[in-house]
């Protein structure tokens, strides 16, 4: 090399291909813009709305999570549901200060599953505490 191209080379930009710099200077260069169906797709993409006892549960609105779940009678979901107010601490809450007919469709519920091996030992405990709380009014009921 002779001295002028030396001199020259001394002031062009040396580029190190560091992570750091390497990223800093491409950084946009190959970004994708996005079509129109990708935008489409992004927003049909929006989660799964929550069903009605699950938002009062995400809302802490234990008995009226119970009553909503009791509605669908799927067993499934009250014995997820059971669970879960157990874990919180809470299914003596969602179990208080019921009217007769909410407390005829919830015994009605474990009457039919009691029986079953997968739920019996959960609705025992839920029928004993339900027992526990209803223990004074029992029979009193036309």
């Amino acid at each position: 090399m002779d001295p002028e191209q030396r001199l020259l080379a001394q002031f062009e930009p040396k580029l190190v291909s560091t992570s750091k710099n390497y990223k800093y200077f491409y950084r946009g260069q190959y970004a994708v813009t996005p079509d129109a169906q990708d935008l489409q797709a992004a927003i049909k993409q929006r989660g799964n709305k929550l069903q009605a006892y699950e938002q009062s549960l995400k809302r802490f609105e234990y008995k009226l999570c119970l009553s909503k779940a009791l509605e669908t009678n799927n067993p499934e979901v009250l014995l997820a549901l059971f669970e879960e107010l157990t874990e919180r601490g809470a299914l003596q809450i969602s179990l208080a200060n019921r009217n007769e007919d909410e407390l005829c469709t919830l015994l009605k519920f474990i009457e039919w599953k009691i029986c079953d091996h997968r739920y019996g030992s959960v609705l025992l405990e839920v029928a004993r505490i339900t027992i526990d709380m209803y223990t004074g009014v029992l029979g009193l009921s036309k």
